[in-house]
């Protein structure tokens, strides 16, 4: 509450079956219902989504527009599910700046 989350669509199809074949099954590093409860500022390192980097590579936009809502002062941005939509949490209402092509929702919590 009080925080807003933005959504972008890269206007990108991630196959679903190919997302999961870059998956490598792993125990979790960390207990995701504490890093729940811990600050938003503290998810980055500890709160991941397995998708990501088998979708970046094929995907090197979805990576950059993640790293760009990080420059534009997201507190904590992921991947939604297996993709493409990526999402940012801030603290105050964001000024976002993306390609013209690249379509997104700001949304207050």
């Amino acid at each position: 509450k009080g925080k807003f989350l933005v959504i972008v669509y890269p206007n990108i199809h991630v196959s679903t079956p190919i997302a999961y074949k870059g998956i490598v099954p792993s125990e979790p590093k960390n207990d995701i219902k504490k890093v729940l409860k811990s600050p938003i500022e503290e998810w980055k390192n500890k709160l991941v989504n397995n998708f990501e980097p088998s979708v970046f590579k094929q995907y090197p936009l979805i990576e950059s527009i993640k790293k760009e809502l990080y420059n534009q002062g997201a507190v904590y941005v992921s991947m939604s599910g297996s993709g493409s939509s990526i999402y940012g949490i801030y603290d105050t209402e964001p000024e976002v700046k993306l390609n013209k092509n690249i379509k997104f929702w700001s949304i207050r919590l």
